[in-house]
């Protein structure tokens, strides 16, 4: 039983068991599932639902918007540099 004083127990959340699947799902979605599946479907839903809209801002000299993900920007200012 825990003491009014002691406070409740922490769960350790930097054990090993915890921070491989993390990990692996994260590797899994940013490195493999996005760039060779996702990307494309996002990147078609983009233009057909955004396009109509955005087209028309553009040409009339409105600034492009940034990407919200920071790792998402980092791979297109690679591919764009390739």
């Amino acid at each position: 039983m825990v003491r009014a004083d002691q406070g409740a127990p922490k769960a350790d959340l930097s054990h090993a068991i915890v921070n491989i699947p993390i990990f692996v799902s994260e590797f899994n979605h940013d490195y493999i599932h996005w760039p060779l599946k996702e990307r494309s479907i996002y990147v078609k839903w983009r233009e057909e639902h955004r396009g109509p809209v955005v087209r028309p801002l553009r040409a009339r000299g409105a600034p492009e918007r940034r990407t919200a993900c920071r790792a998402d920007a980092r791979r297109l200012s690679l591919r764009e540099a390739a």
